[in-house]
């Protein structure tokens, strides 16, 4: 009997415990869901102006309820993001799709996609992820190519 008494009470300890930690943001112990991404900063390179590219940044819910991406907000119509609109269960992945579109934006571009998804985050800091690179126009292409044909 004492031993049932004191293994109820560890585990009813133990349970408000975590809790407490949990609700503190302790690392380790995540309450509601909890994106983590593999990458936030995707790097094209050199581009030639007129090349459309696309990249994946994947993540993980790190948390214990279902994420949802509710928006990804876009910088600009050069810059098109697309998702999943379903729930992502804990310990599940899901990822963000981007594609840019590099016509009439030659030069050195950085875009920002600002997150708005159900995590509780204690930071009033938005979550971003961003694509940079560098975009030559048709002529700086075959000059960097060593190409002298029109």
């Amino acid at each position: 009997m004492v031993k049932s008494l004191l293994l109820v009470s560890y585990v009813l300890i133990s349970g408000a415990f975590n809790a407490l930690l949990a609700s503190n943001g302790v690392k380790g112990f995540h309450k509601g869901p909890v994106i983590q991404f593999e990458t936030m900063v995707h790097d094209f390179g050199t581009l030639k102006e007129g090349d459309v590219v696309n990249c994946v940044f994947k993540f993980t819910n790190n948390g214990n309820e279902p994420l949802i991406i509710e928006d990804v907000e876009q910088p600009c119509g050069c810059t098109i993001p697309s998702w999943s609109k379903e729930p992502i269960m804990p310990g599940k992945s899901g990822e963000i799709k981007v594609i840019f579109n590099s016509k009439e934006r030659p030069g050195i571009f950085r875009k920002t996609l600002t997150i708005t998804s159900n995590t509780t985050t204690t930071s009033k800091d938005k979550l971003l992820l961003m694509i940079k690179g560098n975009v030559l126009t048709k002529k700086q292409w075959k000059q960097a190519n060593g190409s002298t044909k029109k």
